[in-house]
């Protein structure tokens, strides 16, 4: 079993779990680590696992709530800032990861991000990256966000193909 620990100067202000945030508020910094089965640590390649958490800045219904990748090795781990929201009541899932092992350099991620509207229908935007390599500390992921919607089929998803 591999574990992996998160480490930074406690005074850091700038940094994950620094003194600042702890004592500015606890609605600031990572919550829903481990959220569901898609946020468990997937293997992305020798010596590398992937998985996010939900950055808040504040009250849960700031729009600059998102996800952050982490990106973990076996010395260190890196967290990526992303565009993904999961704000309020959002819940964010990483839906699909996948890397080719024989040319390492080619990753693809896709999130699906689950809003329950006034009525209790579920309304789902997806969110999409791709790329020759992961991130490293100090970087920030965009992703683009795509419509699976089918136009000669209504209200088909990308899994109903």
């Amino acid at each position: 079993m591999n574990c992996y620990k998160f480490e930074e100067s406690f005074w850091d202000p700038k940094g994950t779990f620094g003194l600042f945030r702890i004592l500015a508020s606890a609605s600031n910094g990572y919550t829903n680590f481990m959220l569901n089965k898609y946020s468990a640590f997937r293997y992305a390649g020798t010596g590398m696992y992937i998985s996010y958490i939900r950055r808040n800045f504040g009250s849960s219904n700031d729009p600059r709530n998102r996800i952050d990748l982490i990106i973990a090795y076996e010395n260190s781990t890196d967290m990526i800032p992303t565009n993904v929201p999961m704000v309020g009541e959002q819940i964010t899932s990483m839906i699909g990861f996948g890397f080719n092992p024989i040319n390492s350099n080619s990753y693809s991620i896709l999130f699906e991000v689950k809003t329950v509207d006034s009525l209790g229908t579920s309304i789902y935007e997806y969110y999409y990256w791709n790329g020759s390599a992961l991130p490293r500390a100090g970087s920030k992921m965009t992703f683009t966000k795509i419509s699976p919607v089918i136009t000669s089929r209504k209200n088909c998803r990308l899994w109903d193909v």
